[in-house]
């Protein structure tokens, strides 16, 4: 018995060094966290225990999420996903999430334990990548991968029609040859904003590549 202990002790142990721990009745109701919990929450335990994760709900996810959450977790298997929680000062973090349920001899559900993994870093460097991949640097413009991807998913199914313009401004060589590229790159970013400032809501514009852009105007 005292071997046992002992490992389960390791286990916890082994645990809190490294895990975000949350243990919850079977209403979701918090009943203890460990200090991970407490450190990116920013909450202390006072204010975490006898809440439910709510108070870290950052309103991201839609309801389905955690409506399939609770579907999983009655039916008897562990659930797994990446949430988005809001933490006290009003900050945001990512976790990667398992929630193991855990059932009566009567096969009732009195307890959840939810582990949880800092993976906002990650995340950060996702939302950087994406950025990358489809928005040019220099006007924070969508770029030829964004125009493409609109063009695969939105232009058919929301807008069957609409107007293309392909944009190529003159003598903008002469801009760079007499005043730099820095000077060059001045006047994209200004003509980028009033493009944009001149466009609907709805409207789309990307730059192709130097200065070339193409601007879609949809039907009001």
């Amino acid at each position: 018995m005292d071997n046992v202990l002992r490992r389960l002790k390791n286990i916890e142990k082994a645990l809190n060094e490294s895990t975000i721990v949350a243990v919850t009745d079977q209403h979701g109701v918090i009943q203890s966290v460990n200090d991970n919990f407490c450190k990116i929450s920013k909450y202390n335990r006072e204010e975490l225990i006898g809440n439910t994760h709510k108070i870290v709900n950052s309103g991201l996810h839609h309801s389905e999420v955690f409506k399939d959450l609770w579907q999983t977790i009655h039916n008897g298997q562990v659930w797994r996903g990446e949430i988005r929680n809001r933490a006290k000062d009003g900050s945001y973090y990512w976790v990667d999430t398992t929630i193991v349920p855990f059932f009566n001899d009567g096969g009732e559900l009195y307890q959840c334990i939810a582990l949880h993994h800092d993976i906002t870093a990650r995340k950060e460097y996702e939302e950087i990548i994406k950025k990358l991949a489809f928005y040019d640097p220099l006007t924070a413009l969508p770029n030829r991968n964004a125009l493409s991807q609109w063009l695969d998913v939105d232009s058919g199914t929301n807008h069957p029609q609409f107007t293309v313009l392909f944009l190529d401004f003159d003598r903008f060589k002469a801009v760079n040859d007499e005043f730099d590229h820095h000077m060059g790159d001045i006047v994209l970013k200004k003509v980028s904003r009033r493009l944009k400032y001149c466009l609907g809501k709805a409207d789309f514009i990307s730059r192709l590549g130097w200065d070339e852009f193409i601007v879609i105007i949809r039907p009001k």
